[in-house]
């Protein structure tokens, strides 16, 4: 993901490509595994774990590996399923971190109370409160001025959302419940079966079981990768309406004073680029070329520059 406005959107983003980073490795080393161990076992018809272990895996000192189990007794669905149980926790994880800072960030106005009620909103998939507080707040003299890497989703957000309110009821399902589907599930489910790529304006849509309550949990991996992309587009998307806000002055300033070293020029044509420049290099989006004077007198204005 490209640079962002807000530092918490920053973050996420990094996390999800450091969480891809392992997840591809993992399923490969996993597959590979299962692999040779498959065929060990049919060259050696008598080899135990150990034996195994010790001709597959050479080099990493790790102890219960049980390469009959991994060959033979498991599904390579059932482990599939396992690796996309993991991602969808991870994927949650992510996601109730950024509420929790884009909240902080952006509504500047609110007690810690009314905070704390619309985190819990937003992590149940419910956004109006947060929509309607940030409404609210007064439109930054910096709106129009950055040079966004993403698009709002508006002709898409309420069916990401939808989709969202799903994966979080399976994500609830493996880790709080009894790993079958439940009611919540099942509703959440009804809500999107019918839905194409085309209704969220993604490339593909996540593949998902058909969900009934009470039925054993089953996720694909392929569709939990497919959530990290409707995530994504989420994230975003509230990154670009709070940065219509007042609350992004404060997020500009914060993050401009983390540049260790902010010395412009005189001339007014290399003055902006550096500016430009040091915005990128703290992974912010820039601003447009005309409207980098705006971005600077702000700064000045607010004694950021001397």
């Amino acid at each position: 993901m490209s640079n962002t406005i807000f530092e918490a959107t920053y973050f996420a983003s990094q996390q999800i490509t450091a969480t891809f980073d392992m997840v591809w490795a993992l399923d490969a080393g996993l597959w590979n595994l299962r692999q040779d161990a498959k065929k060990y076992f049919i060259e050696h018809p008598d080899a135990n774990n150990i034996e195994v272990k010790n001709a597959l895996v050479s080099g990493l000192d790790i102890h219960g590996l049980n390469p009959k189990r991994i060959a033979n007794e498991l599904s390579w669905e059932y482990q599939e399923q396992f690796i996309a149980e993991l991602l969808l926790i991870n994927a949650l994880a992510i996601f109730d971190s950024w509420v929790d800072s884009l909240v902080d960030s952006s509504l500047l106005n609110q007690s810690n109370t009314q905070k704390k009620k619309i985190k819990e909103d937003l992590k149940k998939g419910d956004f109006s409160s947060f929509e309607r507080v940030l409404a609210a707040e007064n439109t930054s003299s910096l709106s129009g001025c950055f040079h966004y890497s993403s698009q709002k989703q508006d002709a898409y957000i309420n069916n990401l959302r939808l989709v969202y309110k799903y994966f979080k009821s399976c994500r609830n399902c493996c880790a709080h419940g009894n790993r079958r589907f439940d009611d919540r599930a099942e509703s959440n489910y009804n809500a999107i079966k019918g839905f194409t790529k085309e209704d969220c304006g993604i490339n593909e849509f996540p593949k998902i079981a058909a969900t009934q309550q009470g039925a054993p949990l089953k996720l694909f991996l392929r569709g939990v990768v497919g959530f990290y992309d409707v995530l994504i587009r989420i994230i975003n998307h509230y990154d670009l309406v709070a940065a219509e806000k007042s609350c992004v002055e404060a997020e500009l300033l914060k993050r401009w004073g983390s540049i260790p070293a902010r010395v412009l020029p005189s001339s007014e044509e290399k003055r902006n680029r550096h500016i430009r420049n040091y915005m990128t290099s703290i992974n912010m989006c820039p601003p447009y070329v005309g409207k980098t004077t705006d971005v600077y007198s702000f700064l000045l204005a607010n004694n950021a520059i001397k």
